[in-house]
């Protein structure tokens, strides 16, 4: 099965992919110059304008899923956004158990209540934020 961009889902907006097996794959291009493109299975939901002003390309670019220096400076940096930027914010942390699979434009998350627009409650379901690729 051939994996559906989350652009042509979401456009230029941030995409939040909650990880559920539905049979259906999305990826989006990610890691700078890097051009990686990271699969997961299950729906997304936009989140607007959510993290577009967040550049992941600051804490390594390319090569922040190779070292755990740059994946550690960015959950936090990614907690502190989520913890300033409600109501969406409040719904969502950096997956610290999967920090290995971070890199820049592709954010694994773990969220945890409730988001108005839809209308979904989340109880500790996990998924990546794409918010863009810098290249």
């Amino acid at each position: 099965m051939k994996a559906i961009d989350v652009e042509s889902v979401v456009g230029e907006q941030t995409a939040l992919i909650v990880l559920k097996e539905t049979g259906v794959k999305y990826t989006a291009q990610t890691g700078g110059i890097g051009c990686y493109h990271p699969e997961s299975e299950g729906y997304v939901i936009s989140l607007g304008s959510f993290m577009q002003d967040f550049d992941t390309c600051v804490y390594g670019c390319f090569y922040i899923h190779l070292d755990i220096e740059s994946q550690e400076r960015l959950m936090k940096a990614v907690n502190r956004y989520c913890e300033t930027n409600a109501p969406i914010g409040r719904v969502i942390r950096f997956d610290e158990s999967r920090i290995s699979e971070a890199m820049e434009g592709w954010i694994p998350v773990i969220l945890k209540g409730s988001l108005m627009f839809p209308d979904i409650n989340f109880n500790g379901e996990k998924g990546f934020i794409h918010n863009f690729n810098c290249d």
